[in-house]
């Protein structure tokens, strides 16, 4: 566990042992999901944020009539509900487990304590969650654009142009087939047709989750 939580940018410029002590006087809790369990549903407020060590996990938008909107996929390292939890208002998004999965969990009370001093590295993981919660509005700023794009082949392009850490290199994308179509507003046999269609005009190769472009 805190090998991956050395990686998490929650974490960002502690050492082991600090990480160490602040899950301890934090009171973090190591949770195991089933693929297909419901960590929270939409309605509920969230106490705690959660990072993922292993697994997956996706945020589920539902309407009344009955449709699903994946708003959000989240893998290994990946924080969770920390938005929610400092807003404590009713979550819009239901949280699902997508494969087993293991997280650990961090509640409010004790990542923000309301007595006693805060310690150095404490001090250190409030200010990464803050740097985390800026950059989480960022994301989904760019997703509204991609939405907003009437055309599916742009919005297809933007995701992976954006996904890619520079043009020709070998990159692998969160997201399964069924989930990228989520993601991106489309059904999944109209994504098919748009990455294949770039496939064979040059501007995309791919295999599976791996792209370039």
């Amino acid at each position: 566990m805190q090998g991956i939580l050395e990686k998490t940018a929650l974490f960002y410029g502690l050492t082991g042992a600090e990480i160490e002590g602040v899950v301890s006087s934090a009171g973090g809790i190591l949770r195991r999901y089933e693929a297909g369990e419901v960590l929270w549903h939409q309605g509920e407020v969230v106490a705690s944020l959660g990072i993922v060590l292993h697994g997956a996990v996706e945020a589920m938008a539902y309407s009344r009539d009955g449709g699903a909107e994946l708003v959000a996929h989240h893998g290994a390292g990946q924080v969770v509900g920390d938005v929610l939890m400092a807003s404590h208002s009713p979550s819009p998004v239901t949280l699902v487990a997508r494969q087993d999965t293991e997280m650990l969990l961090l509640p409010m009370e004790g990542l923000y304590p309301m007595v006693g001093e805060v310690s150095t590295p404490l001090r250190q993981v409030q200010r990464n969650l803050l740097a985390e919660t800026g950059e989480k509005f960022w994301q989904q700023r760019r997703r509204i654009a991609y939405l907003v794009e009437p055309r599916l082949r742009q919005r297809v392009l933007r995701y992976l142009r954006d996904e890619a850490p520079a043009a020709g290199v070998w990159f692998t994308v969160p997201l399964d087939r069924q989930g990228m179509a989520r993601f991106l507003g489309a059904d999944r046999s109209a994504l098919s047709r748009v990455l294949s269609q770039l496939r064979n005009e040059g501007l995309i190769v791919y295999r599976k989750r791996e792209f370039r472009v």
